[in-house]
């Protein structure tokens, strides 16, 4: 078997990284492949970057193309982007990231193997902050390949999926998935993971094919804490349907935790009083219970327990 994948690459403002990023897809070492770009209404000329790139790699044996429309968000793109797939499998891949050349290689392999069971496939990654690479400790899972529990070994670490490893076989998507508006600013891409691996889990390859490169102005952003409030509820409604939920609640709770100290650690405590002030719309327990208690905790305490 020898799956065709659709490289899937949503563009905002990314005009000094996309070059290097599309050169990292010409690198790979399995070639059976073509590249969509969506440019999500740049404003700094990063579709010129990616006609520049094209002028200067005339030699590519695939097919490029690029659509630009008025800016949607990173959800709805991704949408778009499975939708104008032609191929079964949809390989992400964030103009700011890098594949290294045995990515789609490491994808095809659980592919054959795991093709009839998941929806999700993925693999492990560096992740690169300033002059920094490191990796993720995954445990007894560093040399794993086959299917995980998504919310088991999301539990325990970030390390097993992510936006530029991830990709969809586009023929099992729920129809609804393509409609889906959560309405949060950051890690709605989490809700759709979520959704994809339900009960059925991931396919999942330790072997390190990429690079996050962490921007520390964007990191700081962090959206509102009102999106850990909604994304917490998020996974918790829609995981009542399904057959095996049971380490669900414990992921969602690790995931608040997380996001609820890291509000803490990096805002006044006026600050952080407002927002979790502006969270009580939202009817869930355990995140405004969490909330309300790390107002009264020192940050250094937070700092000692948690690992942010």
């Amino acid at each position: 078997m020898n799956p065709k994948f659709t490289v899937a690459i949503p563009l905002y403002n990314k005009k000094q990284y996309i070059s290097r990023c599309l050169s990292s897809v010409k690198n790979q070492t399995y070639t059976n492949f073509d590249i969509l770009i969506i440019d999500d209404g740049s404003t700094d000329m990063s579709n010129e970057a990616v006609k520049d790139w094209l002028n200067k790699n005339k030699d590519v044996q695939y097919s490029v193309t690029m659509k630009r429309q008025e800016n949607i968000g990173a959800l709805k793109t991704r949408n778009l982007l499975i939708q104008n797939s032609e191929n079964r499998f949809v390989a992400f891949l964030d103009a700011d990231d890098i594949w290294l050349p045995n990515h789609l290689n490491e994808l095809k392999k659980l592919i054959i193997k795991h093709i009839d069971q998941v929806t999700l496939f993925s693999t492990g990654y560096y992740k690169h902050k300033g002059n920094d690479r490191a990796s993720h400790n995954l445990g007894k899972y560093s040399e794993y390949f086959g299917i995980l529990d998504y919310f088991t070994a999301m539990s325990q670490s970030s390390g097993y999926l992510n936006s530029s490893v991830v990709c969809i076989d586009k023929i099992k998507l729920p129809l609804e998935v393509f409609s889906l508006d959560f309405s949060v600013k950051v890690n709605e891409d989490l809700l759709v993971w979520s959704k994809l691996a339900c009960d059925k889990g991931l396919a999942f390859s330790a072997v390190k094919t990429a690079i996050n490169y962490i921007d520390a102005a964007e990191a700081s952003k962090g959206g509102q804490l009102l999106d850990t409030f909604l994304v917490y509820n998020g996974i918790l409604l829609m995981s009542k349907s399904w057959t095996n939920h049971t380490n669900v609640r414990r992921y969602a709770r690790i995931f608040a935790a997380k996001n609820i100290a890291s509000f803490r650690l990096n805002n006044s405590f006026r600050g952080f009083f407002k927002q979790v002030f502006s969270c009580f719309t939202v009817k869930t327990f355990f995140p405004s219970f969490l909330s309300v208690l790390f107002l009264f905790v020192p940050k250094f305490l937070i700092r000692l327990k948690m690992i942010i």
